[in-house]
């Protein structure tokens, strides 16, 4: 019996190819191939992406000849003229033949504006500094229709680097050379993080081409196929932190701000009352995690209760805009002039390329006590000018100055003719005081009294915790002054913000939180319960406070 080799052909959709853009190699045979054929020596000049097989039978005068094809999409690795091996299929084997792959920058018939897709990249800038931004656009041409597509990410080689996508894509229309394009537009942020050659990969674009063009169907036009284009490579020089950079912590960026807001503008401040100081640094070019914590600017004379800081990134096509927030609460100790210091940030501006600085200018302050009520401490507070400082001294001193009179209080002793008045008042107080508990052990309405006047604080209680767990500001504040008018009935507060001057420094801060949510729009939504979780711990420690003193635990009106 005679056995026949089977003839095997190959050949190339289209020559030459460039470097960026798919092709396919073609093995078709005439008979039936003694094995599947063995593709991996292409391995070493082409990357195959895809295969398929098709076969065909076919009767002409009652002769049968059949077919069969192995279609391959590839790219080329290099450019030059590449051969193309002799591929075995068991026994029978196909034909070399060679191609030739160019660069499409080199080769007028295959420019971008002769062709039907293509990709732009722009990188910027060419040259950047260590963890600053660099641009990344990526641009898709269509004038052909196309299915199943992806577009791959960009890939950093030579150096490590964060890669930030920004916003979504943008999609438009162009005409190049009198052929009309459908574009889509992608941007990316790159952060390398360390200096050197960095190289951004080829990012490759992947569809099934359509019949027609992009904005037309044509049925009748070319039969689809896998099409892959593959951008240039982009090689950037990464530079080191200059020698000019002086500060702690790097920060190269196109623009950067320091901002300060007080809870009330002007600020006013009062001993034991807080105030609210918001600093915000800006960064456009960085994110928010690249900010450094702010300098601290700690004053002798104040409580500080920091906040959490709050970190937010706003993404455009125009880069990333990074900004941190941090809110202190500050509470004076005492009345006098203070002077908050100087805040200085360094930081390097990449459109100049110099060293800058983001400065809040020192402050000058003034303390002064309550105008009316009691302070923490519930001594009775006259009203006072706000040029005045109170002081104690020894008898006797008095001080002043040209910008601040100081009024001392006199701590001596009295004078010895005072003595006799004074034993006279005590006794008749000791009387007074007698009658006293004799009337109120003859009238039990008074234990009534004190029994509604309970009955009237869990109520307030009851009503608060309710206003709380609903986050209602309004009827908080409300609930909050009755509450405060039945405890201190002798001197009812006149404002919630009295309220806190009576209260340790943690429901201080809670209640001028919740007068800036009252007042001031841009302060956020309030957090009931964590006022009322502060509330009842401030019971619990006059409670114990009361306990340790009489021996006798104060109610706490637990609800």
């Amino acid at each position: 019996m005679t056995v026949h080799a089977a003839q095997i052909s190959v050949m190339t959709d289209i020559d030459p190819v460039s470097i960026d853009r798919s092709f396919q190699i073609i093995f078709e045979s005439s008979g039936s191939v003694d094995d599947e054929p063995d593709f991996s020596p292409l391995d070493v000049d082409f990357q195959v992406l895809s295969s398929s097989t098709s076969s065909n039978m076919s009767i002409i005068n009652s002769r049968v000849s059949r077919t069969k094809r192995w279609q391959l999409t590839v790219l080329a690795r290099r450019t030059g003229r590449l051969t193309i091996p002799s591929i075995r299929f068991g026994r029978d084997k196909s034909d070399r033949t060679t191609i030739r792959v160019v660069n499409t920058t080199a080769n007028k018939n295959l420019k971008n504006n002769n062709r039907d897709i293509f990709i732009e990249i722009q990188a910027s800038p060419q040259k950047a500094y260590v963890q600053s931004q660099i641009k990344y656009k990526i641009r898709l041409f269509r004038a052909i229709a196309t299915s199943n597509a992806s577009l791959s990410d960009p890939v950093i080689t030579g150096a490590n680097a964060v890669i930030e996508r920004l916003g979504e894509d943008s999609s438009y229309e162009t005409t190049r050379m009198g052929k009309r394009f459908a574009v889509i537009e992608r941007v990316y942020a790159i952060y390398p993080q360390t200096s050197g050659r960095m190289t951004i990969e080829p990012v490759r674009f992947q569809a099934q081409s359509s019949r027609g063009s992009f904005f037309t169907f044509d049925p009748f036009g070319p039969q689809a196929k896998m099409i892959v284009i593959q951008s240039e490579p982009v090689k950037l020089d990464i530079l080191p932190v200059p020698d000019a950079f002086t500060g702690n912590h790097w920060l190269p960026a196109q623009k950067l701000q320091l901002k300060e807001q007080w809870s009330e503008n002007p600020p006013e401040f009062i001993v034991g009352e807080p105030v609210t100081r918001t600093l915000s640094l800006t960064a456009v070019g960085l994110t928010a995690s690249q900010l450094p914590e702010l300098p601290e600017w700690t004053t002798s004379g104040f409580r500080q209760y920091p906040d959490q800081p709050s970190l937010t990134n706003s993404k455009t096509a125009l880069g990333v805009t990074g900004k941190r927030i941090e809110k202190i609460a500050m509470i004076a100790n005492q009345a006098g002039n203070y002077v908050l210091p100087e805040i200085r940030i360094p930081w390097w501006n990449t459109a100049t390329d110099s060293l800058e600085y983001a400065i809040i200018p020192a402050r000058k302050i003034l303390v002064t006590l309550p105008l009316s009520g009691s302070d923490q401490h519930g001594a009775v507070i006259a009203p006072a000018p706000a040029d005045v400082i109170y002081v104690e001294k020894a008898a006797g001193q008095i001080q002043s100055s040209e910008d601040t009179i100081v009024i001392v209080d006199t701590l001596g002793q009295p004078e010895p003719r005072y003595w006799q008045w004074l034993s006279l008042g005590l006794a008749l107080g000791w009387f007074v005081s007698i009658i006293v508990w004799w009337l109120s052990r003859r009238h039990p309405g008074k234990d009534m009294d004190e029994n509604d006047n309970t009955d009237s604080i869990k109520l307030a209680l009851t009503d608060l915790k309710q206003a709380c767990s609903v986050n209602n500001t309004a009827d908080a504040k409300d609930i909050l002054l009755r509450w405060g008018k039945i405890v201190w009935a002798e001197s009812p507060p006149a404002s919630i913000g009295d309220i806190g001057n009576r209260c340790r420094a943690e429901l201080a801060s809670e209640i001028h939180l919740l007068n800036n949510v009252l007042y001031n729009r841009n302060q956020g939504s309030w957090q009931g319960e964590q006022f009322w979780q502060v509330f009842m711990d401030e019971q619990k420690h006059k409670g114990k406070k009361h306990e340790k003193k009489s021996g006798k635990l104060e109610p706490l009106y637990r609800l």
